[in-house]
């Protein structure tokens, strides 16, 4: 199934991206970085701006492991928060070297009950993407990954991508 996702960092990029034929939002702060998660208020302003799905970053850091606790325990709190708004889902990934941190991502996800869940970039740096893509299928709030086919040339990630058809 194709989807039109994209991009926002303000409620105008929002709107305009509704406007051009958007069939999902997916909020961020700080683009330069590949997203981190927006202020509660910005997450406010953009449902109530837009009539289509709006799924919200949940990243602290730009690096994709999170071995401070209180990091983990913002993460957390802020799932709860967007969990409570009016929002699709969020989008987010936890490694642990280069597998996914099952233990962060399982507390994050019962924070975030009941939304839908993206599981963002981070799979790009796994060292077993296809396996992955089966530890993930353990999750039912996952449903979606965002991935351009990992590491190595366009012909490459398209046989790859291919192969999860």
């Amino acid at each position: 199934m194709a989807l039109l996702e994209v991009i926002a960092t303000s409620v105008a990029d929002a709107i305009n991206a509704e406007q051009g034929g958007a069939a999902r939002i997916e909020l961020i702060a700080d683009f330069a970085v590949g997203g981190l998660t927006p202020t509660l208020k910005l997450v406010q302003e953009v449902v109530q701006a837009v009539k289509i799905p709006v799924r919200v970053m949940l990243r602290e850091s730009e690096a994709f492991q999170v071995t401070d606790e209180a990091e983990k325990q913002r993460l957390c709190t802020k799932a709860k928060e967007f969990a409570a708004l009016p929002v699709d889902g969020i989008v987010c990934g936890f490694l642990q070297g280069d597998a996914i941190d099952h233990r962060l991502l399982q507390r994050v996800l019962t924070a975030a009950t009941p939304l839908h869940v993206t599981f963002h970039r981070a799979f790009e740096e796994l060292s077993d993407p296809l396996a992955a893509i089966q530890e993930l299928k353990r999750y039912p709030q996952i449903d979606t990954i965002l991935t351009s086919g990992g590491k190595g040339t366009e012909a490459e990630k398209i046989a790859r991508l291919s192969i999860c058809e």
